[in-house]
């Protein structure tokens, strides 16, 4: 495996995907080698049948090259059928594991559509300089990207949604896409057994109910309609709005959320902790996943949901996917702020204690990591299925990969 993020040096929805998924294949009995950036733990670190080599240098040059060149080169040490598949989750690292000759399938994890972000993002910056520079990183990625799909014997979104960016992009490619969604560590998310007492402990004991988005504080990511929606509320008791997450849009959001009634109550919590992360989403009155318009899944919303805390957002990217099937009304008529703010009051209303534990069971049984893994055995079965290896057997009749134990691992 070769990532562009691993936690906990980075946060983000995709590092930690990238993280979990290695260490749910591993705890089911499969080896795995990561290639990941530096950090701040040891260079190379190993647990169960995962070791982790941080050899992806972080410095000034730009990302887009250095990934490629040294995946290539850290990929190349290994003898090129040490392995009986590959996965990337970015498209710099899928081309360096591609570069290095490994006589292995390549699977290919599509996070979310980076270079439709970077397009969004042009707009926002002041400088034409700032501009010139985006639109050439766009350019560049957008052709690895295409480099990186014709050569994947699977492509893996992690949602209906982005699988639809991904053959509408690529549409020779319709065929070996497929859906493994991310997932949850039900150990580490679990409702509070006393809510206040936890907001107390952050300092977040406001009288009103507290409102919790998660995300980084970026432009394109709809931070701004969840604060004008929070100040629409029609509610006994003002809420405070708590924000987790750094940024540079931060000094923005404090203005506007004092331009918008909220002073006080708006409470910018910066970067947290894992542990401060865990704390803020059960102490939490609903969880906001702002509407930000390229949302390739939406991590945060299933940690909120096994906190046991309702999960609130707009019907764009894949939030629908993630919270129809637990409540219809969980997701707003539309992306607006008063279309938002009237889904939080009317979850606000109804998260009594019996649907904070469906919420729990839902992303609990559906999302966990170990029923999760499952999916994500099948997809590298059916990618190394043009060339059977020992250990994995064709589909059965239900059309389901088997793979057998330790001794016939997928490598």
């Amino acid at each position: 495996m070769a990532t562009h993020q691993w936690f906990p040096d980075y946060t983000g929805g995709s590092a930690r995907v990238a993280t979990e998924t290695a260490r749910a294949l591993a705890r089911r009995g499969h080896e795995l080698v990561v290639l990941a950036p530096h950090g701040r733990r040891p260079a190379g670190e190993s647990e169960r049948a995962l070791r982790v080599d941080r050899v992806l240098p972080r410095g000034p040059f730009p990302r887009t090259l250095t990934d490629v060149l040294w995946t290539t080169g850290h990929a190349r040490r290994f003898d090129r059928s040490s392995f009986d598949v590959l996965v990337a989750h970015h498209p710099t690292t899928a081309i360096g594991l591609v570069g290095a000759g490994l006589d292995a399938p390549l699977v290919f994890v599509y996070h979310a559509s980076v270079v439709r972000e970077l397009e969004m993002l042009v707009a926002t910056l002041p400088s034409r300089r700032g501009r010139l520079a985006t639109r050439a990183i766009g350019l560049a990625l957008a052709k690895l990207e295409r480099g990186t799909v014709a050569r994947a014997a699977r492509v893996v979104t992690l949602s209906d949604y982005s699988r639809s960016l991904v053959t509408t992009d690529h549409r020779s490619a319709s065929a070996r896409v497929c859906v493994a969604p991310g997932g949850i560590d039900p150990e580490s998310f679990a409702p509070a057994s006393e809510r206040l007492t936890v907001r107390r402990s952050l300092g977040l004991d406001g009288e009103g109910p507290l409102i919790l988005g998660v995300r980084r504080l970026e432009p394109c990511l709809g931070l701004e309609t969840l604060l004008e929606a929070a100040s629409l509320l029609r509610l006994p008791r003002a809420p405070t709005v708590a924000l987790a997450g750094g940024g540079s849009l931060a000094p923005k959001l404090s203005r506007l959320g004092a331009q918008l009634g909220l002073g006080g109550r708006l409470r910018l919590l910066g970067t947290p902790t894992p542990e401060s992360l865990r704390a803020v989403y059960a102490a939490a009155d609903v969880f906001v996943m702002s509407p930000a318009p390229r949302e390739g899944f939406g991590l945060a919303t299933l940690e909120a949901l096994a906190s046991g805390t309702p999960a609130v957002g707009a019907p764009v990217g894949a939030t629908p996917e993630l919270l129809e099937p637990l409540e219809p009304r969980l997701v707003a008529t539309e992306s607006s702020a008063p279309a938002l703010a009237e889904a939080i009051e009317h979850t606000l209303e109804h998260a009594d204690p019996s649907f904070r534990r469906r919420c729990h069971e839902y992303a609990v049984n559906r999302y966990g990591w170990d029923r999760v893994a499952e999916r994500w055995e099948q997809v590298l079965a059916d990618a190394t299925e043009r060339r059977p290896r020992a250990g994995v057997t064709k589909p059965g009749p239900a059309g389901r990969c088997v793979i057998q134990g330790p001794q016939g691992s997928v490598r």
